[in-house]
């Protein structure tokens, strides 16, 4: 982390999460120091761009605490998520929670009502959001990307 002069300008250069970042500050040298400071202890308290990082779970890792935390204790019909979460890990097996994104699931959709009735993918699809909503409340993921599906 550090300050430096370039022109007339200061510029501050400091590392986020293991990520480089440089801003151009101005031509004083006391707002550069003032800056830094600041986004140093931003970065400490972790609330830097307010950004948080989603924890690379592997959906098929969260299927399984999904399926012992949420359906087997809250539904009868909880064998019939199991059904529909093999479908939903055949498509999506091996890629994290934040990897996947609306536009993979709506793939999905298309695909498999080519193959089954419309209710069916209605029913797998509900899996998939509720198990999504749940990576929220438990703080795995940021925002359910089949909110909006």
């Amino acid at each position: 982390m550090g300050i430096y002069k370039k022109g007339n300008d200061w510029y501050i250069d400091f590392y986020v999460y293991g990520k480089r970042k440089r801003e151009k500050i101005g031509p004083s040298k006391v707002l550069a120091e003032t800056v830094l400071a600041k986004r140093k202890v931003a970065i400490a308290e972790g609330r830097f761009l307010d950004i948080r990082h989603s924890e690379r779970i592997r959906i098929e890792d969260f299927a399984e605490t999904f399926l012992n935390l949420h359906c087997r204790p809250n539904k009868k019909s909880w064998k019939s998520d199991i059904y529909n979460l093999k479908t939903l890990l055949a498509c999506f097996r091996g890629r994290c929670l934040h990897e996947i994104m609306t536009e993979d699931i709506e793939k999905f959709k298309v695909a498999r009502i080519k193959e089954v009735k419309p209710a069916t993918v209605n029913r797998e699809l509900a899996t998939l959001k509720t198990m999504m909503n749940k990576a929220v409340l438990w703080g795995k993921i940021k925002e359910s990307p089949a909110k909006n599906i």
